[in-house]
């Protein structure tokens, strides 16, 4: 493995661990601290921000977003795999960290804070939710890197989470449902936070500017 390819799959599961550890944790506590959703979203929007702009290279965590730039075109198959593999790596890695910091009992009732959708939500309006957040995230998240992107892609986390937040729970990132998930045992609704990003990010992906497609970004 050469060394770019090996800093790339160290930022994605860098990135992908900060933003579950913050916006997972900040979930998980929320009622016990009182931050409200507005708090959870700002934490999200903030960790994927600083994430991205600290990081080298700069990395969302994000399969939705990784998947899209496969795509178009940015990245081989077993590139974009190997991406895939880190950033669920870091998140599960991330939710295991909670699993151990959060008191049981919090752990168990939050479920390490999982994103799911709202009780007597349709899966399907829930699903919707995910694809307009993440089409909003993806527009941000596929263009140049740089540390506007990293504002932006920050930014329109938090916003796209205060739309999602009530409806699907904001996942807006399979790699923000999986670890929680799969370390807590919560399966409910698995699918959205899955097809719902997906869906949404190839939706973004015609329609976002990339520096990548300019050949400077090609791994």
């Amino acid at each position: 493995m050469d060394p770019r390819t090996r800093e790339g799959l160290l930022a994605e599961a860098a990135a992908s661990f900060a933003m579950v550890l913050v916006a997972g944790g900040t979930a998980a506590t929320e009622r016990a601290t009182g931050v409200g959703p507005v708090g959870v979203a700002l934490a999200y929007g903030l960790a994927v921000a600083a994430a991205d702009a600290a990081l080298s290279p700069p990395a969302l965590g994000n399969p939705a977003v990784c998947l899209a730039g496969w795509a178009r075109g940015e990245r081989t198959a077993r590139s974009s795999a190997a991406l895939l593999g880190a950033e669920l790596a870091g998140a599960v890695a991330a939710a295991l960290a909670l699993s151990v910091v959060l008191p049981p009992d919090l752990a168990r009732v939050s479920a390490l804070g999982t994103p799911t959708p709202a009780p007597g939500l349709s899966p399907w309006r829930a699903l919707a939710a995910e694809v307009l957040g993440t089409f909003l995230v993806a527009l941000c998240a596929l263009g140049p890197r740089g540390r506007d992107r990293s504002a932006a892609a920050g930014a329109a986390t938090a916003a796209a989470a205060l739309l999602a937040l009530p409806l699907s729970g904001a996942a807006l990132n399979p790699a923000r449902a999986f670890g929680p998930a799969l370390v807590s045992g919560t399966w409910t609704s698995w699918w959205v936070p899955w097809a719902g990003p997906v869906a949404g990010a190839a939706l973004a992906a015609p329609l976002a500017g990339s520096d990548s497609i300019r050949g400077r970004d090609r791994r």
